[in-house]
């Protein structure tokens, strides 16, 4: 799994990215790369951001499907599901790492307030 992505890269794809979501302007802030498939987390500034799923080079072709939204800490199968469903042929790999990431990894735990003593 590669999380890198070059900021001259970043730049590239932006543009490029942008047009294919019909915005003004594309923002990426994290890459997962695996099996020459590509998810980057985009944001426009015009709709909720979201993860953009590509089956090749981004500067090439379009994108496969997007997700956005929440996930809870319980919902890892469904959102491998989905993802599997959903960008077909996607290595399972690569869906794992999604779903772990939007159900585990992208929001820190929160913690316990401490009581009120009165």
């Amino acid at each position: 799994m590669d999380r890198t992505l070059p900021k001259e890269r970043t730049k590239a794809l932006g543009p490029v990215i942008a047009k294919q979501l019909d915005a003004q302007q594309a923002e990426i802030s994290q890459s997962f790369r695996f099996g020459g498939w590509s998810i980057l987390y985009v944001s426009t500034g015009e709709a909720d951001d979201a993860f953009v799923f590509y089956s090749g080079d981004p500067m090439r072709s379009k994108y496969v499907t997007l997700w956005g939204g929440v996930a809870l800490e319980n919902e890892e199968r469904e959102i491998r599901a989905w993802t599997l469903k959903n960008a077909p042929g996607i290595p399972r790999t690569l869906a794992n790492c999604f779903a772990w990431h939007v159900t585990k990894e992208r929001y820190p735990p929160r913690t316990k307030a401490a009581p009120i003593r009165t």
